[in-house]
This record gives C-alpha cells, sequence and structure tokens, in this order.
C-alpha cells in the first residue's frame, strides 16, 4: 500500500482506539446531542460548529454546553474528550470516533475514485440533477464510489436540515470536518507521512 492508504488505515486505527477513551460525562453529553439531533455529526454542525471551520474551539465549545445544557461541566467534558497533548481545537474524531469512522471512509472512497473533487463526485452522486439527494440515491452514489461504510449514519449526518435532502453545501462540509480531508488540503492534495493526520 502507498503512503496515502497507509496514512488512512493508521487514522482509522487510531479512532477504534479512542472509542474506549472517553469518561461517562463526556459520552453523557455526546448521546444527549446524537439524540436531540439524531445523528452526531449533525449535532456538531448545527450545535457545536457554529462558525463552519470543522472544528471547535474551548470558548465556543463552552459557549454551546450552557446554551444546550446549563449545568454541564464544560471543562469536564472537554477534557474527556481531548488527547491530553493536544490544547488545540476539538475535531470531530474527537467527538464521536464511531460516527467520525463512516465520515472518514467515506472521504476515502472520495479520494480513491475523484481525487476529493467535491465537483465531480457532487456530479456522480446527484446524476438526475435535482440539488439534492435523498437517502437512496446518496446510498446508490456512495456504494458506486467504494463507500463501505454505513450510509445511513452518514447521510443522516450529512443532512444537515434534517428533513431527508442532503445539499451540495453539506458535502462540501465533508472537506472542513473530515481530518482525513483537511490533511490531504494542507499536504496539496497527498499526504507526506502517516503523523500529518489530525488525531
Amino acid at each position: 500500500a502507498g503512503p496515502v492508504a497507509e496514512s488512512i488505515v493508521s487514522f482509522l486505527q487510531n479512532l477504534d482506539e479512542r472509542r474506549a477513551e472517553a469518561g461517562p460525562i463526556a459520552t453523557n453529553f455526546v448521546s444527549f446531542l446524537r439524540n436531540l439531533r439524531g445523528s452526531s455529526l449533525r449535532a456538531w454542525r448545527l450545535e457545536l460548529d457554529l462558525r463552519s471551520s470543522g472544528r471547535v474551539a474551548f470558548p465556543d465549545f463552552a459557549a454551546a454546553c450552557r446554551r444546550l445544557v446549563p449545568a454541564a461541566r464544560s471543562r469536564e467534558i472537554w477534557r474527556d474528550l481531548k488527547d491530553a497533548n493536544d490544547i488545540g481545537s476539538l475535531a470531530f474524531h474527537e467527538f464521536d470516533p464511531e460516527e467520525a469512522q463512516s465520515l472518514e471512509l467515506f472521504v476515502q472512497a472520495l479520494w480513491k475514485e475523484v481525487n476529493l473533487d467535491l465537483n465531480q463526485a457532487w456530479e456522480m452522486l446527484d446524476y438526475s440533477c435535482q440539488g439534492f439527494l435523498t437517502y437512496e440515491v446518496f446510498r446508490e452514489g456512495a456504494e458506486a464510489l467504494g463507500f463501505e461504510g454505513d450510509t445511513k449514519v452518514l447521510f443522516s449526518g450529512l443532512d444537515s436540515s434534517g428533513l431527508g435532502r442532503m445539499r451540495r453545501e453539506d458535502l462540501e462540509y465533508t472537506r472542513k470536518v473530515s481530518s482525513v480531508a483537511r490533511a490531504a488540503f494542507r499536504g496539496g492534495g497527498r499526504f507526506r507521512a502517516a503523523e500529518d493526520l489530525e488525531y
């Protein structure tokens, strides 16, 4: 396998290891948001990542905690979610490693099939030019791209409206929220090394 594939494999293995790391207060907070919005990714985008940057700084996280659960201990939740050696902003794969794995597998498929060209990807997915994707259309397109993850979980997360219609801007958000995509664009479309990934 080449360096790109090895980097992605390394990253996905790291997500598996992170699943058991979060403390109970963080786990409860993530579950609360997942139940609130029906998906961790949708909750992340609508409740936490209000700047649409793909990552969340602590002041924004604390403000969201106060708004959503006034009694929430935001700093304790943050410490439970974050890697102890990472003083930067919060990434989605730290917030919900399991759901992030589906996202990163999808980005991997996009990379392999269309070199992360989201214009080309959207044309493939929205083959009937409706301007949106239903779940069935998305599932067919994702499978054609070689995606082997959970299409229902992924679609639910990317469909920010929650109305069963995924739009182009939802696909574009993967470039910001996926750590694999962020590392790819930071590296000029390829990984220099596995440690370039943001985990």
